[in-house]
Parts: C-alpha cells; structure tokens; sequence
C-alpha cells in the first residue's frame, strides 16, 4: 500500500519540478501518470491509504496555485514583451 503512495509522491514531485522550470509537456505526461495511477487504485487501497492522499491532494493543489501564479506572471511578461517590441518598432521606422 505504501509504495502507491510513494509512487505518488515521487509524481508530484516531478510534475512540481517539470512547472518550475516551464515545461508544461512533461507535467502534463505526469499528471496522465497520476491519474493513470489513481484509476488503477481499489477502493481498499483508497481507504488504506486516505490519510496519505489527503496530504498529498493538498500538495497537488498547492502545486496547482503556483503553476497558475507562474502561468500569470508569464503572460504578463509575454505581454510587456510585445509592448516593448510595438515600441521599438515604432522607434525604429
């Protein structure tokens, strides 16, 4: 029962990894490997181990409040980025 968990937790830990530094692809392949993992699991092994999912939901959502934080300030950039471009282009005619 233990190693689900573990499993788990070694997911979260690389989907957390992979949105740190911007790649959005493998945390998506990781996130497909937790739900994959999730489905597989009994509803004996669910209730073996509530505890520890309840702890690492939170970690997901966690998680999830940051990559939205990033994801934000990523447009924002994005966004100052074709402001400055525009500027300079209308500098430069």
């Amino acid at each position: 029962m233990q190693a689900n968990t573990d499993k788990l937790a070694e997911l979260l830990d690389a989907m957390e990894v992979a949105l740190k530094n911007s790649n959005q692809i493998e945390a998506q392949d990781y996130l497909n490997e937790i739900d994959q993992l999730l489905r597989s699991l009994t509803k004996e092994d669910l209730a073996a181990e509530e505890q520890s999912f309840t702890l690492l939901n939170k970690r997901l959502i966690e998680i999830s409040i940051v990559y939205t934080s990033h994801r934000d300030d990523m447009k924002k950039q994005l966004f100052q980025f074709k402001s400055n471009s525009k500027k300079l282009s209308a500098y430069s005619k």
